[in-house]
């Protein structure tokens, strides 16, 4: 039990990092105009929203795991 709340305290940290890029590159977004920018914050956001995805999966797959 205690290795679950352990993980579900990870995968809060984790959001909340994520969450915080995600608003960090919708603020650089907003601010700046440039094509070398627009190139990289895509990349960024990609990347954000590929953890983002990877995060959900994993609370999934816990609270199914807990269900089960």
């Amino acid at each position: 039990m205690n290795q679950e709340q352990d993980m579900r305290v990870l995968l809060a940290r984790i959001d909340e990092r994520v969450r915080a890029m995600a608003r960090d590159v919708a603020e650089i977004k907003g601010t700046r105009r440039c094509h070398s920018h627009t190139e990289k914050l895509r990349n960024m956001e990609r990347v954000v929203y590929g953890l983002m995805t990877t995060v959900f999966g994993l609370v999934g797959k816990a609270v199914y795991d807990l269900f089960r």
